[in-house]
């Protein structure tokens, strides 16, 4: 049966979820990683997607690639070397009539001990690029974050004004990273202790409602309400609630 989309409707919330895995196990020289999309709730007006491009057994960006083709790939699976460059390219999709929307993803990453440390080239890093700022840390060190748009200054630690995803007549695609680099030092101790690790990366929508002031300006405590809202509605896939104190703030570039 195929579970790219399972929609469950619960009336009278807010809350959206997308869930996106990525596994890694390891076979002598290679790791093996697959990529699933699953667990799609929509939720009141407000839904959302996750897909990606189908990359072929080499793990690269496919011949003729189009980057505003539509995703579709539930699962891909790599056969990973030290040194080498993947194409992978979670998005998220706002489907068309959504709500005015405020867009999270928690992110856990098991493999940052064989991924790159090469600036600019860790999924997180690609993730600031293109505009989704840290926001905290679960209890069990999962971040969150939240989409602030590609003119967002990460360096300004409250600057959270006009986030909010205005509704659009069409879907509206939300970029996380394109790729990820293995660490060309890692040896196959490394990869021993990846086996069985995993990223994944989940994504929450909710209405943008009462989260900003006349100006549609988003505070930090707005932020931090909206989080704690979607936690209210699914708690068990958002995990724990934060607080204004519990926000990330990232050092000064000079």
């Amino acid at each position: 049966m195929n579970k790219k989309l399972i929609r469950n409707i619960i009336v009278l919330t807010l809350a959206a979820v997308v869930l996106v895995t990525t596994t890694v196990f390891t076979t002598m020289a290679y790791l093996l990683s697959t990529a699933k999309v699953s667990n799609v709730f929509t939720v009141g007006n407000v839904a959302i997607e996750m897909f990606e491009t189908a990359v072929g057994p080499d793990g690269k960006q496919p011949v003729g690639y189009n980057p505003n083709a539509k995703k579709t790939a539930d699962t891909n699976s790599y056969h990973i070397l030290p040194g080498e460059t993947y194409w992978k390219d979670p998005t998220v999709y706002i489907k068309a009539g959504s709500a005015d929307t405020l867009l999270f993803v928690k992110a856990r990453n098991q493999i940052a001990n064989i991924e790159t440390t090469e600036a600019g080239k860790t999924m997180k890093d690609q993730m600031e690029e293109n505009g989704w700022r840290r926001v905290a840390q679960t209890s069990i060190g999962d971040w969150i974050y939240v989409y602030a748009g590609e003119n967002f200054d990460y360096n300004n630690s409250d600057n959270f004004a006009q986030i909010i995803i205005p509704k659009a007549t069409e879907d509206t695609p939300i970029d996380l990273f394109q790729t990820f680099t293995i660490d060309k030092a890692c040896n196959e101790e490394a990869y021993k202790l990846a086996q069985g690790a995993a990223v994944t990366i989940t994504a929450y929508a909710i209405q943008g409602g009462t989260f900003h002031d006349d100006n549609n300006n988003v505070s930090k405590q707005n932020v931090v309400d909206a989080w704690n809202a979607i936690v209210d509605k699914v708690a068990y896939e958002a995990g724990n609630k934060i607080s204004s104190s519990d926000i990330y703030v990232p050092q000064q570039s000079n």
